[in-house]
């Protein structure tokens, strides 16, 4: 079966390339706006005591539970200025500082420590002022901008908000932030890890963008989830590890075996049919493994954990999708120019790579003269002759690393 799969990739190669490069610039848009549809928290289960107690103090006695803190702290306190919070001139600029808000129709109502002397602070140099927004703390986080133009600048305090909107509002900031950083930095370390492994520059490019437009339709995919259930803002940072990492995975196994076909002699056709059906049925099992796995997950009440199976298992199940039809197409396009641009390597590494590197020659029909040699072959007989001696050594270090979370509470 996977034989044939690698046949009609082949056949139709230029078919399901079009296809995918269509899926890819259709989701290019949408893409970026998946972080709009996710919501922070979700951590704790609406079956649990605590959450059930909230909702009956909501429902019963009408508490807000969308508060934001506003800081005031006077920023010179020697005589003459504005002094320690009990003084008329903080107040008065405090209450300067809120007048737009409290009249603001997305405020129920706003507590002054005033109001409240618990509010100021024991060296009576600060105080907060609680303002009670009337929508939930995930949607108030969006209306911090407006909260911060509304807050009037004076000048002998200053002004810090705080709360749980501004707790989610940083939360969904720093992954945004990490989202990025992680595609500006995890995509050139892979295509070096590809270079040291297959010394070709269309070897190593192959995989990285396999990856990376899993990636792109995935998070075009968690735009239109997003929509219709809720999903936590988590599963930006799950979708691009799963995504590149799962991607770039399969897609190494792939082409190292087409590279050892051609290398043996084959057809650019019948390299890429007995790739699927080697290392393309390993991905495939692979993936489903791992989507079996995240599946479960799903079947939580906690929204983080539901959202993180739910991304997970579509991003893994996209990436083997990609493995199998997307790269044995672009295989079969590209053929024996996948060794293309040789990459010249210190000769250390050459040694170290062994049977690994031992198909990257320039040429697809040169022997594999290595095979029998270099680091990585010897180690695995190592290994294969003494597996108890290898066993005992590395099981004691793994229990070791693990016995630090036996104490995690």
């Amino acid at each position: 079966m996977f034989y044939h799969l690698g046949r009609i990739a082949t056949r139709f190669r230029w078919l399901i390339v079009g296809l995918w490069m269509v899926a890819i610039a259709i989701s290019l848009p949408f893409a970026p706006q998946a972080s709009q549809v996710l919501h922070s928290g979700g951590f704790v289960s609406p079956d649990a005591d605590s959450e059930r107690a909230l909702n009956l103090l909501v429902q019963k006695v009408h508490l807000n539970l969308t508060i934001v803190q506003v800081i005031f702290t006077s920023e010179n306190t020697s005589a003459g200025n504005v002094g320690s919070a009990d003084s008329p001139q903080f107040i008065q600029e405090s209450q300067q500082a809120l007048a737009r808000v409290r009249n603001w129709s997305e405020v129920s109502g706003v507590v002054s420590f005033t109001d409240n002397p618990r509010q100021i602070s024991l060296d009576r140099h600060a105080a907060y002022v609680n303002i009670l927004f009337k929508p939930d703390p995930d949607s108030a986080s969006k209306l911090l901008p407006q909260l911060e133009s509304r807050l009037q600048p004076v000048p002998n305090l200053k002004t810090t908000i705080g709360g749980g909107p501004v707790f989610y509002e940083d939360i969904q900031a720093v992954s945004e932030r990490d989202l990025r950083r992680a595609e500006f930095l995890a995509i050139p370390f892979a295509i070096i890890a590809l270079l040291l492994v297959f010394r070709s520059v269309v070897a190593a490019i192959l995989p990285a963008l396999v990856g990376g437009g899993a990636v792109a339709v995935s998070l075009a995919l968690v735009f239109g989830l997003g929509q219709i259930t809720t999903l936590s803002i988590f599963v930006l940072n799950i979708t691009t590890l799963f995504g590149l990492g799962l991607g770039v995975d399969y897609s190494l196994f792939m082409v190292s075996r087409f590279r050892e076909e051609l290398a043996h002699g084959r057809n650019v056709e019948e390299a890429v049919a007995i790739t699927v059906a080697t290392a393309g049925r390993a991905v495939i099992f692979s993936g489903l493994t791992v989507s079996i796995g995240l599946a479960g997950l799903i079947f939580f009440r906690i929204n983080f954990l539901r959202s993180v199976g739910m991304a997970g298992v579509m991003v893994v199940l996209l990436a083997v999708l990609a493995a199998i039809t997307l790269l044995p197409a672009s295989l079969s396009i590209i053929g024996t120019r996948i060794n293309a641009f040789p990459v010249r390597l210190p000769r250390l590494w050459r040694r170290t790579s062994g049977a690994a590197t031992s198909t990257l020659s320039p040429s697809p029909a040169a022997p594999l003269a290595n095979d029998h040699h270099g680091f990585w072959y010897q180690l695995s007989h190592v290994v294969m002759r003494y597996p108890l001696q290898v066993f005992v050594p590395v099981f004691i270090l793994l229990i070791a690393l693990g016995l630090p979370f036996l104490g995690v509470r």
